[in-house]
């Protein structure tokens, strides 16, 4: 079996949590998303800092990422959340307040 490579596990992650290159560059503080082509295609080492912000992008630990751990399962409950911050990552502070407001009058989460 081939051993996976720090690219391979940021791809994997990257496609498991729907996330294109281009927001990954962007969540990561890079210019464009060809940096994170050359990080998934191991053309290009990363520094210690950037590993940290990948990792924490993708919710997943620098030792994970490193191949020095094994991966950690995600609970339903995270990656529902994982694809709800996903989907408001987009929406203005006012936008993401209305939503708050919409969940609570129709008391979502609770049973």
């Amino acid at each position: 079996m081939e051993k996976k490579t720090i690219g391979d596990r940021i791809r994997e992650r990257r496609l498991e949590m729907g996330i294109s290159q281009n927001e990954l560059a962007r969540r990561c503080g890079y210019s464009s998303r060809s940096t994170i082509n050359k990080i998934e295609n191991n053309f290009r080492n990363l520094s210690y800092d950037k590993l940290l912000q990948i990792a924490k992008v993708l919710k997943l630990s620098p030792n994970y990422l490193s191949g020095f751990e094994a991966k950690v399962s995600v609970s339903p409950e995270l990656e529902i959340g994982t694809e709800i911050y996903n989907a408001v990552g987009e929406l203005t502070q006012k936008e993401i307040k209305e939503l708050i407001q919409y969940a609570k009058k129709k008391n979502f989460g609770k049973k």
